[in-house]
This record gives C-alpha cells, structure tokens and sequence, in this order.
C-alpha cells in the first residue's frame, strides 16, 4: 500500500477507518477508469493487475483484456473470472 501512496500521489489511505477499503477502491477506480482517474492521463493507468479472488465479484472493466491463471478454478469462480475480462469488447 504504501509503495502504491508513493508511486500514484494518492492520499495515505492508512490514516483511513478501514485502509484495506479504501485501498480497493481507489484502485478499482483507477483500472475501471472512472472518476477521477478518467482524464486520459496514462500515468493514472495500471497496465497488469495481479488479483487473488477479491476483483471476481461485482468488478468490471473494458479496459481488462486479458487473464491469466496460475491455479485451476472451478465452473463457478472460473466464469465468474471470464465474464470480468474483455467484457465490453
């Protein structure tokens, strides 16, 4: 979290009630392009994203093309992570 504070400018989300949060947030944000981050400004931009489950439910982004997966997923979880990607495309 704290490399990620310093590499975007954002604001110390550690000062935040719930850090992890407001954290998430912010960078879901930022990968689905959406306000403040949908100026077109590429160094707002995140080009890979490394996710462990927690983006699979209720998170979509057009600008998600590709997935990778290094574990096998069951029918469920394994859609559920199709569907996020290249949705808009």
């Amino acid at each position: 979290m704290q490399d990620y504070m310093t590499f975007y400018g954002t604001r110390n989300f550690l000062e935040d009630k719930d850090p992890q949060r407001a954290y998430l947030n912010d960078m879901t944000k930022r990968i689905a392009r959406k306000k403040p981050y949908n100026k077109g400004n590429d160094a707002d931009r995140l080009d890979l994203i490394i996710v462990s489950d927690q983006l699979l439910t209720g998170f979509d982004s057009k600008f998600v093309n590709i997935i990778y997966m290094d574990k096998i997923l069951g029918e469920g979880p394994l859609i559920q992570a199709m569907s996020r990607t290249n949705r808009y495309n």
